[in-house]
């Protein structure tokens, strides 16, 4: 308790000095009022650390770590709307982020082309199948994909938790292709999968709920087969290695 009021007074002495907030201190009283089970307590704090890193681009990961963090508190209080706010805030941030980034990586293109030496027009052009190499469905999802990923998961259960049924549907059908890349394209088809099901189960549409079971059960089985497959490569890869380094043992004597 002590320790708390001390932390407390600290953050307030350091900000009515400097004027400025200090992140690991508040950082620090959010994760204890945390761990105490108080989070009406932890909230100010997550929300004076989402103000300062709002206006700071390089703070982006900060940005969408705390409005996880603040959406869960605010899930937890009932207050569905904020914690709503909160999640599709750090989408938007993150969304304003990439546009910038491909902005610049096509102005630095622009640019480099430019003062590149001119091809023959027959260099420049390249098959039609090379030119969506770079996001063939089996490439690895981008670090900013997946970062979404995880927000829009995390407001889907929360239209679920707050009985926003028609806003999960809707949000799942309209981010399923790109989920089920982000995470895999079994692992995420399950997990959109199960939150379709649980809304229909709760709109009590037994018809789209055993739609979505079979679907799901397929799934299940299609993950079971990729496993079984993955699992067979290794072990022959394996007892190919075992049988060359035998082979090599064998000549050295």
């Amino acid at each position: 308790m002590y320790g708390i009021a001390a932390l407390e007074m600290s953050t307030e002495v350091y900000q009515n000095i400097t004027n400025r907030v200090c992140r690991p201190l508040l950082q620090r009283l959010a994760q204890v009022h945390s761990q105490q089970n108080d989070p009406r307590r932890a909230l100010p704090y997550l929300l004076s650390m989402l103000r300062a890193a709002a206006g700071e681009r390089r703070r982006l990961n900060e940005l969408l770590h705390v409005s996880q963090l603040a959406a869960r508190v605010y899930t937890s209080l009932g207050r569905f709307a904020q914690a709503e706010q909160c999640l599709k805030r750090a989408i938007a941030a993150l969304a304003r982020n990439t546009q910038s980034r491909q902005a610049g990586s096509r102005q630095e293109g622009t640019r480099s082309s430019n003062d590149a030496p001119r091809q023959p027009a027959e260099a420049q052009q390249l098959p039609p199948g090379d030119k969506s190499a770079g996001a063939a469905e089996g490439s690895t999802p981008r670090r900013g994909d997946v970062r979404r990923a995880a927000l829009v998961l995390q407001l889907a259960r929360l239209y679920v938790d707050s009985r926003q049924l028609e806003a999960c549907i809707t949000l799942l059908e309209r981010e399923s292709d790109r989920l089920a890349l982000t995470e895999g394209r079994e692992a995420g088809r399950i997990t959109v999968l199960k939150l379709l099901c649980r809304c229909y189960i709760k709109k009590r549409q037994l018809h789209k709920t055993r739609h979505c079971l079979c679907d799901l059960q397929l799934a299940f089985n299609k993950r079971e087969q990729d496993a079984q497959l993955a699992r067979s490569r290794l072990e022959a890869t394996l007892s190919a290695a075992s049988e060359k380094d035998s082979a090599q043992g064998s000549r050295l004597r």
